[in-house]
Parts: C-alpha cells; sequence; structure tokens
C-alpha cells in the first residue's frame, strides 16, 4: 500500500500502524496541516476477504474495526471486502456490511459513497462495492466522490475531492535562506561564543 502526498503540504506519519498477512488488515494512516491548529487524519486501509479463493469461509473472521481512528477529523477509503446497501445498490449485505455499517453510526461517520459500482469481477462480469469511503460527520458536506475511468484493474479508482483551502504549507524550497540580523541579543551569543573558545584543547 502506497501514499502519495503533495509536496507542498506540510504532513506527519501516523505511528499506529499495522502490516498485512493473512489475518490482519492492512492499515497506512497519515496526518495532513489543514489550517493552523488543525490536521486531517487520512487512512487507506484493506481488510482482507472472508472468503478463499475457493468461495469457503475462512478461519479469520474480523469482527471489531476498533483497529481504525474515527476521531472528528478523519478520511478513510479503502477496500473494505464488504457490502451493504448503504453503499452498495448491487450486492445484498453481508455480515461484513453489518459490522462496518454499525461502526459507522456507533462513530458518527458518514459513508460518502453514491451507490455506483467500484469493482468488476472478471470471471462473472458481476458489480459490486467493496471500496468504501468514510468521513466523519463534520467532514460529510466538504468530501465529493466519484469513480474514475478504468485503468485496468478490477477495482475503478475512487476520486475523493475535498472542498477546502489549506493555509498551512511547507516552506518554498526554492526560497533563500539568509542570516537574521534585526531583533537579535549580541551579548548572549558573544558570551557564549568566548566560553566555546576557552574550552578548545587547541589554541586557536
Amino acid at each position: 500500500m502506497i501514499s502519495f502526498i503533495r509536496h507542498s503540504l506540510t504532513f506527519r506519519e501516523d505511528s499506529r500502524r499495522t502490516t498485512i498477512d493473512t489475518v490482519v488488515p492492512e492499515v497506512s494512516s497519515f496526518f495532513v496541516k489543514v489550517t493552523r491548529h488543525r490536521w486531517l487524519n487520512i487512512v487507506n486501509c484493506y481488510l482482507p476477504s472472508s472468503r478463499t479463493a475457493a468461495n469457503a469461509v475462512s478461519a479469520t473472521v474480523i469482527t471489531s474495526l476498533d483497529f481504525l481512528p474515527a476521531t472528528e477529523d478523519t478520511l478513510i477509503g479503502g477496500d473494505f471486502n464488504a457490502h451493504s446497501n448503504l453503499w452498495d445498490s448491487e450486492q445484498s449485505t453481508d455480515n461484513r456490511g453489518e459490522l462496518v455499517t454499525d461502526w459507522i453510526l456507533e462513530k458518527d461517520m458518514v459513508c460518502v459513497n453514491d451507490g455506483l459500482a467500484t469493482r468488476t469481477n472478471r470471471a462473472t462480469g458481476g458489480a459490486s462495492s467493496p471500496d468504501i469511503t468514510l468521513v466523519h460527520s463534520n467532514w460529510s458536506n466538504k468530501v465529493e466522490w466519484s469513480v474514475g475511468e478504468d485503468m485496468g484493474s478490477d477495482h475503478l479508482p475512487v476520486v475523493v475531492h475535498v472542498k477546502l483551502k489549506i493555509t498551512a504549507t511547507r516552506q518554498q524550497v526554492n526560497s533563500i535562506p539568509c542570516w537574521r540580523r534585526n531583533g537579535v541579543d549580541w551579548e548572549p551569543f558573544h558570551a557564549c561564543v568566548e566560553e566555546a573558545v576557552l574550552e578548545l584543547d587547541e589554541p586557536v
């Protein structure tokens, strides 16, 4: 799982991170600074299917989504391998879908999918929407969701546009560094330099 961030944005990686194996979901989380005192937590995730290639129920069943953050400034996007009438108009609700729906209601999150399919089964041609985008209710009117053009995968790209003017950006890399000379208290600086010179083993 890879996340790309525009170089001009101020961001930091979330230390809470899981790694994917046959049991644990994969989660990648980072924060983007959107205002002076506000950070948006953007989360990418993948939840393995509860069925094997032979369409048999897996021995590992996800029973909780507590590994996902759910603050008032959270945006989550990923392949949940879950189906519910809340976001999937093609497939019937399954157990994973009920789990996700209950978590959404409990955490005051909102699913911004519009019902369009995000995946086509290449074997059967059937459409579904296992890819879900969730935001806290505080952000529900600031997000636009759409499906992009086919790029050769069985999953279609999901485009999420956050309608927000970010005012907290990094300093431009092409800016010229300079020494600050005004408003400097030089006496303590001189004292520190003199003390450091006297501590040298060799004369200067």
